[in-house]
């Protein structure tokens, strides 16, 4: 396990865009895709968040990214949401989150 105080904006590899959805059917986010270079990207912008402030901090829509990547050499799912809070979970189940503000505004979504 590593230290989120120690988190590496450059721990992502083989990052890979698996599919984009949304929690409700015609959300008005539906159209919200990310390509793998931009979610790669957005991971690598990113920074450590609480539990609390991926729900708080950040605009919970109901649009999202999912994918894969390495994690510090780990296997790992990510799912990007539109407004620019990440929940990143290890093979081993160990679950964290991630947000980027700036990346929010690049999808057209601010607070």
């Amino acid at each position: 396990m590593f230290s989120l105080n120690a988190f590496a904006i450059d721990g992502f590899t083989q990052v890979r865009v698996v599919m984009a959805g949304a929690d409700q059917p015609g959300a008005f986010c539906e159209d919200f895709k990310l390509s793998t270079p931009k979610a790669k990207s957005v991971l690598r912008k990113a920074r450590p968040i609480t539990s609390a402030e991926y729900l708080e901090g950040y605009l919970y829509l109901p649009c999202f990214v999912k994918g894969t990547a390495n994690f510090h050499g780990r296997p790992s799912k990510w799912t990007i949401r539109a407004g620019g809070n990440i929940s990143v979970t290890q093979d081993d189940g160990l679950e964290f989150y991630l947000g980027c503000e700036s990346c929010a505004k690049s999808f057209g979504i601010s607070r």
